[in-house]
């Protein structure tokens, strides 16, 4: 059986910050389903901004917990915001 996930995250845009993301979901083997990605500039300072969000798929035995933990590390380590949630319309 496989759970399906939301991610969303943001932040200042840079090198990197898409593979960091995309390789720790691969250590977990989970699917990236769908994703999209927008760079934009930020309302108040017009810096660019890269946000994305993604549908993926993971294993049930994928410890789920581990997961948001190594994307809340990326995310202090990278400066943006990582949101994993389940998907309500699975």
């Amino acid at each position: 059986m496989k759970s399906n996930l939301v991610l969303s995250f943001v932040g200042q845009d840079r090198r990197g910050i898409l593979n960091e993301v995309t390789f720790e979901l691969a250590r977990h083997v989970a699917n990236v389903k769908e994703m999209e990605t927008r760079i934009a500039a930020a309302p108040v300072t017009g810096e660019l901004t890269f946000s994305a969000d993604a549908l993926i798929e993971v294993p049930d035995t994928v410890n789920i917990e581990h997961l948001g933990a190594a994307l809340d590390g990326i995310a202090d380590r990278l400066g943006v915001d990582i949101l994993l949630e389940e998907d309500m319309d699975d």
